[in-house]
């Protein structure tokens, strides 16, 4: 049992951490010893309140996996990160549908489990919450479904890039991503290139067509931003001919390499005269 003196030494120990809490710039809980204020809730509490999201990764695994606090966190705070959210919540469905469906935290389904990204209520949560939130889904039905991605296309007509497989040159989607941004002509499905009023959005747009050609014979021709990172364009030949990651493109005789992924288009002077082949990657080249 406590002594009085203890308990007043504990009292004013807390206060001490409280203080240090609400004036630090980083999150962190001050050690007094021989005192451990980690599994105190009110201290836990200051430490959200000054940092939100960022809380989470010093918090104690107890408090990383209490609803309420985890909420209190992460909950309109547009840099927050899911990554610290504890294993008993990131496994427990209805938490995960709740957390996606408030505002600013659709992009935490990112870091949850693929279950989760998988699940047809927590996508359409997301989605609800905010179309953009399509980069994580993972529900193929979705994904696939002609209605839901008018829907998504209609309203962010960018998203284009992310519907799935089966609507990639259905012309209702694509036009009305195109009406909603002609940005979004750099995803239209190749099969579409030749459609007269989907083609005519290419003049509104700033983007220039690629044509890759594979040594067996095969071209792949789509449209590109200049500010794309070759490895976007690395990643749409993958897609489009299904194949692996063990490949080179060789432009205008040289062979880009891996250096090269990050850099723009534009910084690597890839245009529409450029000549470009996909070549397989010997093992160990």
């Amino acid at each position: 049992m406590k002594t009085s003196q203890q308990v007043l030494k504990h009292h004013y120990a807390k206060l001490m951490v409280l203080n240090q809490i609400k004036h630090s710039n980083v999150p962190f809980i001050p050690s007094l010893k021989p005192f451990d204020f980690s599994l105190d809730r009110e201290v836990a509490l200051a430490v959200i309140k000054q940092h939100k999201g960022k809380a989470l990764k010093i918090l104690h695994e107890n408090w990383r996996n209490d609803r309420e606090l985890v909420l209190k966190a992460i909950s309109n705070d547009a840099f927050a990160s899911g990554e610290y959210v504890g294993k008993v919540l990131r496994r427990d469905r209805n938490f995960v549908k709740e957390l996606v469906q408030v505002k600013n935290n659709w992009v935490l389904l990112k870091d949850m489990d693929e279950d989760f990204r998988q699940d047809e209520e927590i996508c359409r949560a997301a989605l609800d919450c905010n179309p953009r939130a399509i980069k994580y889904v993972l529900n193929q039905y979705l994904l696939n479904n002609r209605e839901y991605m008018l829907k998504i296309v209609s309203q962010c007509g960018i998203l284009l890039e992310y519907v799935g497989y089966s609507l990639k040159n259905n012309r209702e989607i694509n036009l009305a991503a195109l009406k909603q941004t002609p940005k979004a002509f750099q995803f239209v499905g190749n099969v579409l290139f030749k459609d007269e009023e989907i083609s005519s959005f290419s003049t509104l747009d700033n983007s220039i067509e690629l044509r890759i050609k594979s040594i067996s014979g095969k071209e792949l021709r789509f449209f590109a931003d200049p500010n794309n990172t070759f490895n976007m364009i690395r990643w749409r030949v993958a897609e489009e001919w299904n194949i692996g990651n063990e490949f080179r493109i060789i432009h205008n005789s040289k062979v880009m390499s891996m250096e090269d992924d990050e850099k723009t288009l534009q910084e690597l002077e890839i245009n529409s005269n450029s000549k470009l082949v996909m070549v397989f990657r010997l093992v160990g080249g």
